[in-house]
């Protein structure tokens, strides 16, 4: 999708100008989604969200952060680049998912893991967890943890 038909006029011309050589890759456009989406829902969800006005600017100023980590790794390719190029999802995932934390109430004002725990037992007749851990053994335990790593 051209930027030009989400953002209109002089605006989209000048962030494709900036970046339109960079190669945004599907990995870039998903955890700029995510970002964005997050950002913008806080907006109306709000009432359960404290300091909530901190995330659209957080949300817009860490875009911008990641837009031009991707350049500068267009620009300057280098193995350090390289390497920030390819982990920065992996590297702030910890960030976005502490943010959750904070989020998780925002639309639905109540935790649904009673919810959940009970949609798995009427579908499998069983808890999931429970039903899986009979296979456990250490063998393929170590075998897992290992791929893991």
């Amino acid at each position: 999708m051209r930027i030009d038909r989400i953002i209109p006029g002089r605006v989209a011309r000048k962030i494709r100008q900036r970046y339109g050589a960079v190669g945004i890759q599907l990995m870039d456009i998903t955890v700029l989604s995510y970002i964005a989406l997050l950002g913008i829902l806080v907006v109306p969800f709000h009432r359960d969200v404290a300091d909530w006005a901190v995330y659209p600017a957080a949300h817009a100023a860490a875009m911008v952060l990641i837009l031009e980590g991707l350049r500068l790794a267009h620009l300057r390719p280098n193995a350090v680049t390289r390497l920030l190029r390819m982990f920065y999802p992996a590297m702030g995932l910890g960030l976005l998912w502490k943010e959750l934390d904070g989020l998780v109430t925002m639309i639905f004002p109540y935790w649904a893991n009673d919810f959940v725990v009970g949609l798995d037992l009427k579908l499998f007749g069983v808890h999931p967890t429970v039903w899986i851990e009979r296979w456990f053994n250490i063998p393929l335990t170590e075998a897992m943890y290992f791929l893991y790593v």
